[in-house]
Order: C-alpha cells, then structure tokens, then sequence
C-alpha cells in the first residue's frame, strides 16, 4: 500500500477496516419467494444455490449486518437467515420484540 506524506491513505485504510469489515451471508427463500430474488442481481458477490422444492440459498458478502436484517425481514416466512450467527441472532432478537407490540 502506498502510505502519502501526510497518511491520509493509511488512516483512511485503517477506519475502512475497523468499521467495514465483510463477511459471508446465507439467507434460505422459500419457493415461493424465490422467483423474486431470481429475477435480479442484488450484489456482486452473489451467488444462488437452487434446491429441488424449488427454494434456493442466497450467499454474498456483507457488511451492513443490520442492513440485511431489515432486508430479510421484509420477506417475512419467506426468508431464513442461515449464517453468520450475528445476523441470525439479530433477526431472532426484532422477531421477539415485534411479538411484544401485537
């Protein structure tokens, strides 16, 4: 890496790092709500693993955890976080406190 006289470059590396780290993100979709992320590309990353029920697994690499949570959420029963357990365990915790509000 080349580090500038004054290290703007290095400092901006090291916030990059500290504060944007990524990580691989599995979500299950059901059959039913599968076609939907089938018909677009919603990251780079991604990746589609098909199952025969005709849902299928979503991977991609991630950084905004809390993002993804609403994103899934947004699904309902059609969507399962699968991994990384932070993202499960965020997804768990909003469903136990929306069960507090009905």
């Amino acid at each position: 890496m080349e580090i500038y006289n004054d290290g703007t470059r290095l400092l901006v590396t090291l916030i990059y790092q500290l504060f944007y780290w990524y990580t691989t993100v599995k979500v299950k979709f059901n059959a039913q709500t599968a076609p939907f992320i089938r018909e677009r590309k919603w990251h780079p990353s991604q990746e589609i693993e098909e199952h025969q029920d005709g849902s299928l697994t979503l991977s991609l690499e991630s950084s905004g955890l809390n993002n993804l949570k609403r994103w899934i959420l947004g699904y309902g029963s059609g969507a399962v976080a699968l991994e990384p357990p932070e993202l499960v365990e965020l997804v768990r915790n909003e469903i136990k406190k929306m069960t507090n509000c009905y």
